[in-house]
């Protein structure tokens, strides 16, 4: 009994910590969806051919007053590098499995998340997709392969 109040107090002093520097490494990453958030990166998988993806991503773009930079095959997928006014876009469209593809999208240097999950929903609008939320993955708690 001892041993699991000291236990649940360490656990609780360094939830209780002031700061940011220890309990997000104990917490875990915040997952609320289907966006994932890595280093100013986002991601978002889909069950559609990459062809169609590509697509549609390259419409909603130009429907966002986008001008596509580049456009090119690589590695299995497609890279784009587009921009608009004020941001410079890099997005990957890759073949993660048959009939499955991930879209990651860098804007900027530092990425801008709100900006991001609004290219998303106008890609899931086209797909006929939905976006529930974001998943958001430290360093320390990384998920997935990519």
């Amino acid at each position: 009994m001892k041993r699991i109040f000291i236990a649940l107090a360490l656990l609780l002093g360094v939830v209780a910590m002031p700061g940011c520097g220890v309990a997000p490494f104990i917490i875990g990453p915040a997952i609320q969806g289907y966006i994932y958030w890595k280093d100013g990166e986002a991601r978002k998988y889909y069950k559609q051919d990459i062809n169609v993806v590509h697509n549609n991503l390259k419409s909603v773009l130009i429907s966002m007053g986008h001008t596509i930079d580049q456009d090119t095959a690589s590695n299995g997928g497609w890279q784009m590098v587009s921009h608009s006014t004020n941001h410079k876009f890099k997005i990957r469209v890759l073949n993660t499995d048959p009939n499955v593809c991930c879209v990651k999208i860098r804007i900027d240097f530092m990425g801008d998340k709100p900006y991001a999950e609004l290219v998303y929903r106008l890609l899931d609008k086209t797909l006929g997709e939905r976006t529930v939320g974001i998943k958001v993955e430290s360093d320390k708690h990384r998920m997935g392969r990519y």
